[in-house]
């Protein structure tokens, strides 16, 4: 069949390719409009203080996504749907046929939207499901010993750092040196002016002198090398003090951050839910009606392209038969060939 001979077939069955969609359509249409009114709820989950940044449970460049990620899959689980649904005593198949979930572009925040025949269940399914998932994927128990290790190490932080400001103190009572740096820059200084002063002298022709400066100037190297060993101990008594000290920083903002994770993921403070709102029939009736009307029309487009194509292989069949046996009538009735 050429495309001539599809729009000619078009024309003549057109109120059969017309009628069959309208009546799929609109029946689809018909039957959502008599179902009952259903309702949503909307529960927008957001947890910014373990999400994202260097110390977040879920950091770095894919933070987002992980937590989107998991608290999808959480949300939607038969765990979680059984422990709704054992507390409000609806079906967890119920749940989770009603149950979807989407992240708001790019970012952490998620909202989980609940669908039902039944105004009173939206929001305190949604309500329930975010605050299980939450409570499922942060623990409580786990927040208090995460509390407890932050501690530990603040203390050991502490530790060290009284340690290396008792090894400081120490030096300072043995060496009477309470800036031992300070003394090695004012003795050095003192030798270079004792040094240059014997040059001048010996440049003016006081050799007594010369001799006499340039003596003191030896007699203190020995103090000035004494010196330097004991600001090379000082030193690193001092770093040892500064590393203690970045340690006791880090220390603390885990911490800090351990025990700001329980308020930012309270289902309390975590979670807003939105009023149950009726869904809109005539837009799922026209969007499913449509759907409908496009699927009829392709199947009976293609039943009649079908059909037909099947009838002209019949009658090409039947016409070269009828020319066969016409054929051989004729080589077998000489009178009628004569004819």
């Amino acid at each position: 069949m050429e495309i001539k001979d599809h729009l000619a077939l078009i024309r003549r069955r057109l109120w059969i390719i017309l009628l069959v969609p309208l009546l799929a359509g609109g029946a689809t249409a018909a039957l959502l409009m008599r179902q009952p009114v259903t309702y949503h709820a909307t529960a927008t989950v957001a947890v910014p203080g373990v999400v994202g940044g260097q110390n977040g449970q879920f950091s770095g460049s894919t933070g987002n996504r992980a937590f989107t990620a998991n608290f999808t899959a959480v949300a939607t689980s038969r765990a979680i749907a059984d422990a709704v649904g054992a507390e409000l005593k609806i079906p967890s198949d119920t749940i989770l046929s009603g149950t979807s979930t989407a992240p708001i572009g790019d970012s952490s925040i998620v909202t989980v939207t609940y669908k039902t025949d039944r105004k009173a269940d939206a929001e305190k399914v949604v309500t329930a499901l975010a605050a299980k998932s939450l409570n499922f994927m942060f623990d409580p128990r786990q927040s208090i010993a995460a509390a407890a290790k932050a501690q530990q190490g603040v203390d050991q932080a502490n530790q060290a750092v009284g340690a290396a400001q008792a090894a400081i103190d120490a030096f300072v009572n043995e060496t009477k040196l309470a800036n031992p740096t300070q003394d090695y820059q004012v003795k050095a200084q003192q030798i270079a002016a004792l040094e240059q002063q014997a040059v001048e002298a010996g440049a003016r022709g006081e050799a007594d002198a010369a001799t006499r400066i340039g003596a003191a100037a030896v007699a203190m190297k020995p103090q000035l090398i004494v010196l330097g060993g004991q600001v090379a101990r000082y030193n690193t008594l001092v770093e040892a003090k500064t590393r203690a000290l970045a340690q006791l920083d880090d220390a603390r903002k885990a911490q800090a951050a351990e025990l700001t994770q329980p308020s930012t993921v309270d289902p309390a403070t975590a979670v807003s839910v939105s009023a149950a709102t009726a869904n809109s029939k005539l837009h799922d009736a026209v969007q499913k009606g449509a759907a409908a009307f496009a699927a009829a029309l392709f199947l009976v487009l293609l039943a009649i392209f079908t059909l037909e194509a099947v009838f002209r292989q019949t009658a090409e069949t039947v016409e070269s038969i009828d020319l066969d046996d016409r054929a051989f009538g004729l080589l077998h009735d000489p009178a009628a060939s004569r004819s």
